[in-house]
């Protein structure tokens, strides 16, 4: 008995050394991958030696604008470049440790920021406040803005103290210890001004307690901060920000931000997955599945440029609209790594769909913006999205919903931006037409939306606001799509109409209805994009940089033709613009460039509905044939969408009943579908898409009759929980 329980002893203890052993091992293998790849990034681009030489013996550079406190820019505050400099040369002498200079220059730099950093706690979060102890005037380098002290200085600077660790004095990695602990110590706290941390923000501030458990080889605090970072790659529940079931992410109270906050997400959760491959801190399944939604989700917002970079639709990425190209913001480009999500994902179960999503992105395409192609309609129920797919052009439209909000104006950034989910829509055919154009933009007139010009005031203060109505919606099968919009004016109230859009392989097609109090006083518009070659109005060319309005009777349909896109309209009045209009992006956010371009802003008068035909000729035919939009009807049911000799797309705006000469359809409830034949019409059998704008609705019953035919009874559950909102398809 004696010897077996000593065996037993012997067997825990070495199975706890080698627990250990194994920990430890993991550590530094965690430590030198993520200091590998902060070299990596940090050597990216050419290093100016007089970063060396001119730093004074303060340690200091002449060129930097230490402004701090409530003299500092709140955004992109430019004394983070001297940690930035900082961790660029502790790089370089991460590669070269014989390099005696670039560590003495390192250490004098960083020693100047230590001493002049910030005391009071209050700074983090409610620094220039005047009844806090941190009010203006403060000694110390801080920032108006929390996220400088909770992630943007502590990121950085943990990179540079991680990168010289052996060579750090006490004083100097207690100071480090001492950034990080700052910040991770609030993980869990309420920010003022923000709120908890979610979504990327929690993914930095928990990657900020895994440098501080790196810097002190602390197990148990990377365990914890590891906690933190994956608990943030699920799916968050419909009234949260982070990863939706559809595979959108929201950020900042229900915003649509995975051009911003996804993309930096995605970066985050990419650079732990490499640094912890084949470790025990490696992400789990569910992680994993999480991870593969959101990439999935992805690919569906991103468009292809002539240049065979890649960009985001201009929807997805909130107030960064306010930069310019040349600033490298999320309004720049995709700067995510798409060659990491292949290295970061091997081994995985369902790899091989994400290597498809990496070898679709990176095939180059020269007459289309739709890299792969991927093809298809989507309709991204938790954040009021949809995106179509053809092989000539991309279209998006961005609605908002009481689940969500319009957009934001933060750090002076977007003030203008109230109407850019008003059923915003932006129409892609190679990629070019919106590049830059923000800072020379009528905000009243924002692509595809309906507003009562001026009646709103567009200021900072005044631009996110929660959605109204709950009516908001649509339903996709393959190529086609169907999506409501019902709207009031969450600031003024003055303001309600009803949008119904049809998606299909051509196009598309807009109807509104409902337009309260005054249809004649709303200016609809069509788009407002780069002026592209000529403008042809009922076939008739339109004199560049001029302003043209035309007028026609009730009921008749005019014709507008640029670039590819043909537009037809049933409205009072249509008005042109292509006249050069100027601009200073410093109106929109913190850029100062300025600028003269011109436009292609048609708009309309007491509009009932317009068609869009992409990739025509200037003499195209106005009118699909066979193409029929649906106005109420003669059922009893109010009903709009459109119809074809193959397909049915169809809005119940309220239950009851449509009727036609070739089909009649029944709801007991007010939804969105689409009845398509799965092969062809002969065949009889049939494909039923069906969807719950309202998103609370369990189930519908639905009745389809053919002439001479008996009554197809359905009684459909619908989705709910994460899935609220998303598609059903009955087969029959």
């Amino acid at each position: 008995m004696r010897i077996l329980f000593f065996a037993g002893l012997l067997t825990s203890l070495v199975r706890l050394v080698y627990s250990q052993t194994s920990s430890a091992q993991d550590m530094s293998i965690f430590l030198d991958r993520k200091n590998q790849n902060t070299v990596q990034t940090a050597l990216a681009s050419t290093v100016p030696n007089t970063w060396i030489n001119n730093l004074t013996s303060q340690g200091t550079w002449p060129d930097i604008d230490y402004s701090t406190g409530c003299d500092g820019r709140r955004a992109n505050w430019p004394a983070q470049y001297h940690f930035q400099r900082i961790v660029t040369m502790a790089s370089l002498w991460y590669v070269n440790q014989s390099d005696n200079t670039l560590l003495e220059k390192s250490s004098l730099a960083m020693d100047y920021w230590f001493s002049n950093n910030y005391v009071p706690d209050s700074c983090i979060d409610m620094g220039g406040l005047s009844n806090n102890t941190c009010p203006c005037g403060t000694p110390g380098f801080w920032s108006t803005n929390w996220f400088g002290q909770m992630i943007l200085m502590p990121r950085i600077i943990s990179n540079a103290c991680l990168l010289l660790k052996p060579n750090l004095t006490g004083t100097q990695l207690g100071n480090c210890t001492s950034v990080t602990k700052r910040s991770f110590d609030k993980v869990d706290d309420f920010i003022f001004s923000i709120g908890y941390m979610t979504g990327s923000n929690m993914l930095d501030v928990s990657s900020i307690g895994m440098a501080e458990a790196l810097l002190t080889n602390n197990l148990t605090l990377m365990t914890r901060a590891l906690d933190y970072f994956y608990k943030q790659l699920s799916i968050t529940p419909s009234n949260q920000d982070g990863i939706k079931q559809d595979g959108s992410f929201l950020q900042h109270f229900g915003q649509l931000y995975t051009g911003n906050y996804g993309k930096d997400f995605i970066n985050s959760v990419l650079r732990i997955f490499l640094q912890t491959a084949d470790t025990a801190f490696a992400p789990s399944l569910d992680t994993q599945s999480a991870f593969e939604i959101l990439l999935e989700g992805t690919e569906w917002m991103i468009v292809g440029h002539p240049n065979q970079t890649l960009w985001w639709d201009y929807s997805t990425i909130g107030r960064m609209v306010s930069f310019p190209v040349s600033s490298q913001q999320a309004s720049g480009g995709v700067a995510i790594n798409i060659s990491q999500i292949t290295e970061a994902t091997t081994g995985w179960p369902h790899q091989p769909a994400l290597v498809d999503i990496v070898d679709r992105l990176r095939t180059n395409t020269t007459n289309s913006p739709n890299r792969g192609p991927l093809l298809g309609t989507r309709h991204f129920y938790s954040s009021d999205y949809l995106v179509h797919r053809t092989r000539q052009a991309i279209v998006t439209l961005k609605m908002y919903s009481k689940r969500t909000t319009n957009g934001e104006c933060n750090n002076s950034q977007n003030p203008y931006g109230f109407h850019l989910s008003d059923g915003a829509i932006y129409t892609y055919r190679t990629g070019e037409e919106y590049v830059d154009v923000f800072a020379s933009w009528d905000w009243n007139l924002v692509p595809g939306t309906t507003v009562d010009v001026g009646k709103t005031p567009l200021e900072c203060n005044l631009t996110q606001w929660t959605g109204v109505e709950s009516f908001v919606g649509g339903a996709t099968h393959g190529d086609i799509g169907i999506a409501v919009m019902n709207y009031t004016n969450p600031m003024t109230h003055k303001l309600s109409w009803q949008k119904t859009f049809v998606f299909f392989p051509q196009g598309y097609a807009v109807q509104l209805n409902n337009v309260r109090p005054d249809p004649q006083n709303v200016t609809t518009t069509l788009d407002q994009r780069r002026l592209n070659g000529p403008v042809y109005i009922n076939r008739q060319a339109v004199a560049d940089g001029s302003t043209v309005s035309v007028s026609v009777k009730a009921n008749e349909h005019m014709s507008v033709w640029h670039d590819r896109i043909g537009y037809t309209l049933i409205a009072d009045e249509l008005q042109i613009n292509t006249a050069p209009k100027q601009g200073n992006w410093s109106t929109l956010g913190i850029s100062n460039d300025t600028q003269t371009m011109a436009l292609f802003t048609p708009t309309t008068t007491n509009l009932q509905a317009y068609l869009v035909q992409i990739d025509v000729e200037p003499d195209y035919v106005p009118l699909i044939p066979g193409f029929v939009l649906v106005q109420n009807n003669t059922g009893t049911a109010e009903v709009r969408g459109a119809y074809t000799p193959d397909f049915w797309v169809l809005a119940f705006w309220s239950s009851g009943s449509y009727i036609s000469k070739t089909v009649s359809i029944t709801v007991d409830r007010p939804i969105v579908l689409i009845l398509q034949p799965t092969i062809s019409v002969s065949t009889r059998q049939w494909d039923l898409s069906v969807a719950d704008p309202s998103q609370t609705i369990a189930s519908v019953h639905i009745d389809v009759q053919w002439p001479q035919q008996p009554v197809q009874p359905f009684d459909v559950t619908l989705p709910s929980g994460n899935e609220a909102g998303n598609s059903v398809l009955v087969s029959f």
